[in-house]
């Protein structure tokens, strides 16, 4: 029992014993104690086993130094000697550190655990010159405006200046809190000063501040290697030292948004609004529709910023079905440049002449400080042509006046009404004849489709179902029309128009009107969805009625009326 608790308390003081002779170490290193305040200083801290590199706290060195860089890197090896193994492990900091000011600096003594390394004295002097004169690196930061609003672009320059042996120019992004910011580019070029060539490089950002406050923009510290060069004997190139360069911090006002007014935040420098036009709008013809499409671009401000056209929601003598808004933005050396495209597909449904009414866009003008309007003006279109086939009938003749057109009040003598009336009557006649020959125009473009012999009206109502779901309006159309010649008796040939015709429903009419309109012209959208819907409250009216009698007073025949026994 003795000889154990011998044993056991020897190994204890070997273990003790190796333990203390291979204690981990850390040590700090520098490359230079003496350096100016555009140097930076390389520090290098070791530790002699394989750790996280999180463990080592940097945060004592931002007192007087700023962290450029900082690269980890951790190695273990095996040797054998006579037999006998050695493991070596390590993990080394490589730091890049900036000094904050002049004078007599401390690297602090760093820590792992209870390991600490020894503290370093630096002394930094004023900024070193390069040998043309000045400093290696030099950086300014302007700013267009020295007060904004809220959303307002406010232009940030930053202007690097290097001596023609500095190369590897790098820096950060600028970022600002409570703002956007957006790169806008940037230029390299060289400038002669007093004799001496210079690297030039501007970066610019449009910067937009969220809230009323102060803007500030940060200091930002930029790096350079002064004397790097590639040997002609060697791949490898021989680093030369690093210099640094600080901005000055800026501080811009963000002033609160103008009272008093009931229109949608929008600044910008200029807002323009234009239109064009997918035909000549001198010649539309009633039920074929025409896209408009209007262009918002406005200077110095995001396409998110511009709100959308206030336009009334219906207007006589027409239809209209808007697309969803097109937003886009372009950055350019003057600033961002933001569009949005609003396009329509108008179908108007008399003649005449139709006037759509001006558009008008608040906004406000950062250069004259106060509200001004974008117009688009007022245009006209000349619709010309008769009711469109779709219609059950022609319209009734009215003596209210077709729009835009003036009737005249005076007084006139009774031959001079007689030959008015048979100017009406002349007219109306064209119109009619022209209306026909439209009719047999289209219905020789148009196929009709019989429905097979053996096929059910539920198996044709099943395969349109199907073509609805795909929305493919050729096989809508095909479908459609199968299944319409199964179950209105009458319509032979079946075609859209005969359909929209029997119907009486003016939803259904609409919606085959766009389905016509979508296959011949490919000028507008249609939708499925209502198509669907309007078909099925059809198809819903025929069979109760089938049901019901084969003598319903509907203007559509009753269903399977070709199988009733004589």
């Amino acid at each position: 029992m003795k000889f154990r608790l011998r044993t056991l308390a020897t190994a204890s003081l070997l273990l003790l014993f190796w333990g203390s002779a291979h204690a981990a170490s850390l040590s700090s290193t520098v490359d230079r104690n003496q350096l100016n305040l555009n140097e930076t200083i390389t520090l290098t801290v070791r530790y002699d086993e394989q750790v996280n590199s999180s463990r080592l706290d940097l945060a004592q060195l931002t007192a007087d130094f700023e962290v450029l860089g900082v690269n980890p890197q951790s190695s273990s090896s095996v040797s054998i000697a006579n037999g006998k193994s050695a493991r070596q492990a390590s993990t080394v900091w490589t730091i890049i550190l900036a000094p904050k000011r002049q004078g007599m600096l401390t690297i602090p003594a760093l820590a792992i655990d209870n390991i600490t390394s020894q503290a370093i004295k630096i002394e930094v002097g004023g900024s070193a010159q390069s040998a043309a004169g000045g400093p290696p690196l030099q950086v300014w930061v302007s700013a267009s405006h020295e007060s904004v609003y809220p959303s307002q672009q406010l232009l940030v320059e930053i202007e690097l200046l290097a001596a023609s042996d500095v190369s590897d120019l790098n820096g950060p992004q600028l970022i600002i809190a409570d703002a956007d910011v957006e790169s806008l580019g940037q230029q390299n070029f060289q400038r002669i000063d007093n004799g001496v060539a210079k690297q030039v490089v501007i970066l610019k950002y449009a910067v937009f501040a969220k809230q009323p406050g102060d803007l500030v923009i940060p200091v930002m510290t930029f790096t350079g290697v002064k004397g790097g060069r590639r040997s002609l004997f060697s791949s490898f190139a021989q680093r030369g030292q690093q210099v640094i360069a600080r901005s000055l911090q800026l501080s811009v006002k963000v002033k609160a948004m103008p009272e008093n007014s009931d229109s949608p935040w929008f600044p910008a420098e200029q807002v323009s609004i234009g239109s064009k036009w997918s035909a000549d709008i001198s010649q539309v013809k009633i039920g074929e529709p025409i896209t408009r499409t209007i262009s918002i671009i406005a200077q110095a401000q995001h396409a998110s910023a511009i709100p959308p056209l206030n336009r009334m929601a219906t207007l006589p003598g027409y239809k209209s079905y808007r697309d969803q808004p097109q937003l886009d933005d372009q950055a350019t050396v003057a600033g961002i440049i933001g569009s949005r495209v609003e396009s329509e597909a108008i179908v108007a449904s008399v003649s005449g002449e139709l006037s759509l009414p001006e558009l008008k866009m608040r906004w406000w003008d950062v250069n004259k400080q106060a509200w001004q309007q974008a117009i688009l003006p007022a245009e006209t279109l000349t619709v010309s042509g008769s009711v469109n086939a779709l219609q059950s009938s022609l319209p009734t003749p009215s003596l209210a006046p077709v729009i835009g057109v003036q009737t005249e009040t005076e007084t006139e003598t009774g031959s001079q009404h007689i030959h008015l009336i048979w100017k009406l009557l002349v007219g109306l006649l064209a119109m009619i004849c022209l209306l026909q020959f439209l009719i047999i125009l289209r219905l020789k473009r148009q196929p009709s489709v019989t429905p097979p012999i053996h096929t059910s009206e539920a198996t044709a109502w099943g395969r349109l179902q199907k073509s609805l779901q795909a929305g493919d309006a050729g096989a809508i159309r095909t479908a459609l029309i199968a299944w319409a010649g199964i179950i209105l008796a009458d319509l032979q040939p079946a075609s859209l128009q005969s359909l929209a015709t029997k119907s009486g429903d003016s939803q259904l009419q609409e919606q085959l009107l766009m389905l016509d309109a979508h296959l011949y012209n490919n000028q507008a959208d249609f939708n499925a969805d209502q198509l669907a819907s309007a078909l099925h409250k059809l198809r819903q009216h025929q069979l109760k009625q089938g049901k019901s009698s084969a003598q319903g007073s509907s203007v559509l025949l009753p269903l399977y009326s070709k199988r009733v026994s004589n």
